[in-house]
């Protein structure tokens, strides 16, 4: 009889193990939801915020030119939560970069990319979902950019996603592994609402 008991304990445990889980990523996904409509503005570090706040306030600064700001809201973002590697390459990005070098955003990021060797970014479920979760104004031409040059896409970074257009127009060579086809037409569709 008391293993009756024991399987009963170990169930109870898992059950409550499954539900502390499940409640812990309904949280997650409502926090990023937040964010995303409601994105953090440019501005100081926050004490206290989130990974994701981390790096949605590193795309914002970043986008008004500010690749030293951004970096430490990118760092800040990967030290709390190292599933986001893309954090990692932005915060490198970012470090390489000067206030003048941003019409070379793109070019950097690709070099750094490169550099890093890693496997595809998004790696991890987690990452994969909060950058799904960033739903861009527009999508890129279908057929034009590769998964990598998508999921950039994806990011809220004006500039990065004018550096996207302008790199599939020339088709530059170094910018390859974000396309899908050299020179591939740069049309930009309105998402619908």
């Amino acid at each position: 009889m008391w293993w009756i008991a024991g399987a009963a304990m170990v169930a109870l445990g898992v059950v409550m193990g499954l539900g502390w889980q499940w409640k812990r990523r309904r949280d997650w996904v409502a926090h990023v939801d937040r964010l995303v409509h409601a994105p953090p503005s440019a501005g100081s570090v926050v004490a206290g915020a989130s990974a994701e706040e981390h790096f949605l306030r590193g795309c914002a600064v970043l986008a008004s030119g500010q690749p030293a700001a951004a970096a430490q809201h990118f760092q800040l973002a990967h030290h709390g939560d190292h599933a986001y590697e893309i954090a990692a390459i932005l915060t490198f990005t970012c470090m390489k970069m000067a206030h003048e070098d941003m019409p070379q955003l793109l070019r950097i990021l690709v070099q750094t990319l490169a550099q890093a060797a890693r496997a595809p970014i998004p790696s991890c479920p987690r990452e994969k979902e909060f950058l799904a979760r960033i739903k861009p104004l527009s999508q890129p031409s279908e057929g034009g950019l590769s998964a990598t040059g998508r999921m950039l896409w994806q990011l809220p970074i004006a500039p990065l996603r004018q550096q996207l257009i302008a790199a599939q127009e020339a088709g530059f060579d170094w910018a390859a592994d974000l396309l899908t086809t050299a020179k591939s037409a740069p049309s930009v569709a309105t998402a619908p609402a």
